[in-house]
């Protein structure tokens, strides 16, 4: 059985973008195709687009080895269950979310584990908050406070789960993780 078959429905959160890893699909050709749902939960397709194109330029594209699934919760809590649910019935190879409620939903719908998350710092973007309402109770107008993307990224893995798919980690990523889960 080839590893990437071995990943068996098990979860993994990826520069801030929620990605559910299953088994692959292969066509009658014997080359792979693969299917891709996106599960969001607001208008946050713009994140998705991004992943698209960089999916084309490593060889990736829609229609020829590769099947793309979009579900759109709008903010709707029952309708992110559900499409959750729907995504976790299909036969995909991942699931791509760009929202923490969305990953969560679809981990749930899946009952998978992570094997890891690599997502802003909530500590440090706290740290960020504080410092622009600082600027403005000391009256600089909020128009004038440049937008800030996070400071520090945290990475964490799961060595459970990476065992249960038989999957080994470099040594050289386990010392870069901020957490490593036993």
């Amino acid at each position: 059985m080839r590893r990437r078959e071995k990943f068996d429905r098990k979860v993994a959160a990826l520069l801030g973008i929620g990605v559910l890893l299953f088994g692959a699909a292969t066509s009658a050709q014997g080359q792979e195709k693969f299917a891709i749902g996106s599960l969001n939960t607001a208008d946050q397709f713009i994140s998705f687009e991004g992943f698209r194109a960089r999916m084309a330029e490593l060889g990736y594209r829609g229609g020829q080895n590769l099947r793309y699934q979009y579900y759109n919760s709008r903010g709707n809590d029952v309708a992110l269950k559900t499409l959750a649910q729907k995504l976790a019935q299909d036969k995909l190879d991942l699931i791509v979310t760009s929202s923490t409620l969305a990953t969560v939903a679809a981990a749930k719908a899946t009952e998978a584990a992570a094997l890891a998350s690599y997502a802003a710092d909530y500590s440090d973007l706290g740290s960020q908050g504080a410092v622009l309402a600082d600027k403005i109770l000391r009256g600089a107008p909020p128009a004038s406070i440049p937008i800030e993307g996070p400071r520090k990224f945290k990475l964490a893995i799961n060595l459970k789960t990476a065992k249960s798919i038989d999957l080994r980690i470099a040594k050289e990523l386990l010392l870069r993780a901020d957490d490593v889960i036993d």
